[in-house]
């Protein structure tokens, strides 16, 4: 929603939660290590190598290389 919440290296196992009124944009390196929900329904394989850009919104997932 336009609002920089987050940014780390996530490490193996661990887990974060975000919530958004509009969307989400996550810029994200090694997409296959990342298994995405949206309200607790898995969102799919984002795939391998890096992926630039994921945009997650009420209806869909976009996902930008």
């Amino acid at each position: 929603d336009g609002k920089k919440m987050f940014e780390e290296v996530l490490k193996e196992g661990s887990s974060e939660k975000w919530e958004a009124n509009e969307k989400i944009e996550l810029w994200v390196g090694k997409a296959e290590g990342l298994e995405l929900e949206r309200n607790g329904q898995p969102l799919g394989p984002l795939g391998y190598g890096i992926i630039k850009n994921i945009l997650i919104t009420r209806e869909d997932m976009k996902i930008h290389r």
